[in-house]
């Protein structure tokens, strides 16, 4: 009876010792990784790329404002400036015909001698 008892002995001895290898064996295999890491990459991914197309047309838009606003400018400049210099041609004239009035100078009837 003591065979038994001995084989007893060894499988409970061996059994421990399976056991303490077990939680070896997990430790060394990797966890699964989460399932919520491709998501997290693609949200930020897709907010990176909207972010991106905003900020250019954001930018094209305050390009093309600004260029427009020269523009106007350069055009009100223009119509101002020419007002003014038909306002300084009407004075000119105005001032011509005064002087004209003026002197009634009659150059033909007689020399510069004189």
């Amino acid at each position: 009876m003591s065979a038994p008892a001995d084989t007893t002995a060894r499988v409970n001895a061996a059994a421990p010792a399976a056991e303490a290898a077990a939680p070896a064996r997990e430790a060394i295999v990797p966890a699964p990784p989460r399932r919520g890491r491709l998501f997290v990459k693609y949200v930020v991914s897709l907010v990176g790329l909207v972010a991106v197309v905003l900020i250019g047309n954001g930018a094209l838009d305050i390009w093309f404002s600004y260029k427009e606003a020269k523009q106007t400018l350069v055009r009100i400049q223009q119509e101002k400036a020419e007002s003014a210099a038909q306002r300084i041609a009407e004075f000119v004239d105005e001032i011509q015909r005064q002087i004209g009035w003026t002197t009634h100078a009659q150059w033909s009837a007689g020399t510069v001698d004189q």
